[in-house]
C-alpha cells in the first residue's frame, strides 16, 4: 500500500481549526484540467451562499513541486451560490471543459417553501476563465434542492445533455437536451419518468 503524507497546509495554506470559521466551505471538490496545460486543477463548489474556488497549477513550479495558485477572483463568476452538485464537460463543442452546476437558491429553514435555483451553465474560454451564461443557455426552471447533475449524451447526437435531480420537486427532476451549441431545451415531459420527491 502507498504511504500518504498530509501536505494540505503547504498546498492550500493554513485554515482555522474551527470549520465554522471558514467562510467559503464547499460541498464538493473536482479535479480537472480547466486550462488545457495537461495538469489537474482543483474546483471547490460553493456552499451556503458563498463563492466557489478555483486553484490551478503554479506556473513557476510546473516541473518541481505540486503547488496550487488561487485564481477564483480572476477566473470564476463572482456571485454567491449554494451549489448542490457540479459537473465538468464540453457542452458547447469547443474542446474545453465547461461547468454545469445545480443551484439551491435561497436557503430557507423549511425545505418545502424553498423556491430552489436554476441549473447553471458556466462557459470556459479555453484558458480556464469561466463566464456565467445561464440566462442565454438554460431554461428558466427552478429546482428545489438539486443534489445531483449529470452530463450524458442521451440522444446519440455527440453532444452532452443535462440530467438534473430534484429532491423536493413534486414532478421530479429535469432532462435538458443540448441543441448542439451549448444551449438547452427542457424535454422532460414524455422522456423522463417523473418520481415525486427524490429524483
Amino acid at each position: 500500500f502507498g504511504v500518504f503524507t498530509d501536505v494540505s497546509v503547504e498546498i492550500f495554506g493554513s485554515i482555522p481549526d474551527d470549520p465554522k470559521a471558514i467562510p467559503d466551505t464547499g460541498r464538493m471538490i473536482k479535479a480537472r484540467d480547466v486550462n488545457r496545460d495537461g495538469r489537474l486543477d482543483i474546483f471547490i463548489a460553493a456552499n451556503w451562499k458563498s463563492r466557489s474556488r478555483l486553484l490551478v497549477w503554479d506556473e513557476n513550479n510546473l516541473d518541481t513541486q505540486f503547488q496550487l495558485t488561487e485564481v477564483s477572483g480572476e477566473q470564476l463568476p463572482q456571485d454567491d451560490h449554494s451549489i448542490g452538485d457540479a459537473e465538468f464537460g464540453d457542452v458547447d463543442g469547443d474542446g474545453d471543459l465547461d461547468l454545469v452546476l445545480s443551484e439551491w437558491g435561497e436557503i430557507p429553514v423549511n425545505l418545502e417553501i424553498s423556491e430552489g435555483g436554476r441549473t447553471l451553465v458556466w462557459i470556459n474560454d479555453g484558458d480556464g476563465h469561466f463566464t456565467d451564461e445561464t440566462l442565454a443557455r438554460m431554461p428558466d426552471i427552478n429546482l428545489r434542492w438539486s443534489w445531483d447533475v449529470e452530463l450524458v449524451d442521451i440522444d446519440n447526437d455527440y453532444d452532452l445533455d443535462v440530467l438534473a435531480a430534484c429532491f423536493t420537486c413534486a414532478d421530479g427532476g429535469r432532462l435538458y437536451r443540448n441543441n448542439g451549441d451549448g444551449t438547452f431545451t427542457d424535454i422532460t415531459v414524455g422522456k423522463l419518468p417523473q418520481f415525486k420527491y427524490g429524483v
